[in-house]
């Protein structure tokens, strides 16, 4: 009985840093992405004049 508690909770912490560290790389690369991004879409909504 404990071994396959050990193994559930294992099993279970396997899981959860699996989707925390996609979360991570995740909004890392929309965080990336808005960096290089932004400014053109700013600019395409008319909010600031070109320069």
């Amino acid at each position: 009985m404990r071994t396959k508690i050990t193994r559930l909770v294992g099993l279970f912490v396997f899981g959860l840093i699996c989707t925390l560290g996609g979360a991570y790389l995740g909004i890392n690369q929309v965080y990336d992405r808005l960096d290089t991004e932004l400014p053109a879409i700013i600019e395409s909504a008319g909010c600031i004049p070109s320069q």
